[in-house]
């Protein structure tokens, strides 16, 4: 500990105390030791090096940290100010949070619209695709389009739009993908088969349907999953994507996005 003090003295950096909790009890420590053997997937025996030597790495009272480190005031002064600065903080409240999804790959004529109309856009131009006025009977198509404004609502609600279109990038670079492992003129290649299947949550949206991340469309009579129309399907909805190989999707010119199920 001297050692470190020492060296932040140098740098000229704050100290701050910190235990190294790993469990809150100190009787706890055999529950810890075993579950660091099953996520190594490994037998206690097997993982001792992996687990902590002892029983000391547990969360000790206040008056404890304070006389093991009462030569270092200023490292607790220096936790007490990070623990203030974070107590207002609560994962479980993510509208709060502020996080903005990064920017999307944006087509001609979408250069400086706003990321709400971008997907607006894009989606009713993709609905007579999904349902043709010709093929598709006049009631689905009247709730169809009763569900794609209810869903663009509740997306533009809570500025998510940026999600769905960083979405659409990666299933548009994905069908890339696809096609040159099928191989470019060959039968698979020229199908027009999406890169995989969407799953979980996806299936209820019919933003997803649109742009082609689920194959299922929403509304379908058979569907027991209902369409996303509530507060609870967000923030995020669950749109994985299963591919026939787990793949890396090279954009070129723009590095390396990994994109595994």
């Amino acid at each position: 500990m001297a050692r470190l003090a020492q060296l932040a003295r140098g740098l000229d950096l704050p100290m701050v105390a910190t235990g190294n909790v790993h469990y809150h009890q100190r009787g706890r420590h055999r529950l810890q030791d075993a579950m660091v053997a099953v996520k190594r997937r490994s037998t206690l025996e097997n993982s001792h090096r992996l687990r902590r030597p002892n029983s000391e790495f547990f969360l000790r009272p206040l008056q404890v940290v304070a006389e093991l480190l009462a030569a270092y005031p200023q490292a607790i002064a220096n936790t007490h100010r990070i623990a203030e600065r974070c107590a207002t903080f609560n994962l479980a409240n993510h509208r709060e949070l502020g996080y903005d999804f990064p920017d999307f790959t944006r087509k001609e004529g979408e250069q400086h619209a706003p990321a709400d109309e971008v997907l607006a856009a894009f989606c009713w131009g993709k609905f007579d695709e999904r349902y043709p006025p010709d093929r598709t009977d006049a009631d689905l198509r009247a709730k169809a389009q009763l569900q794609l404004g209810a869903e663009l609502q509740l997306v533009g609600k809570h500025k998510l739009a940026g999600f769905f279109l960083i979405y659409r990038d990666l299933q548009e670079q994905a069908t890339e993908v696809a096609q040159k492992v099928r191989g470019v003129g060959t039968i698979r290649g020229g199908s027009g088969l999406p890169p995989g299947r969407g799953r979980g949550s996806s299936v209820s949206s019919i933003i997803c349907y649109l742009i082609g991340l689920s194959h299922i469309d929403p509304l379908n009579p058979g569907m027991r999953q209902p369409p996303m129309r509530c507060e609870k399907c967000l923030p995020c909805p669950e749109c994985k994507r299963e591919h026939e190989r787990r793949a890396s999707i090279r954009v070129e010119g723009r590095g390396l996005r990994s994109f595994e199920r």
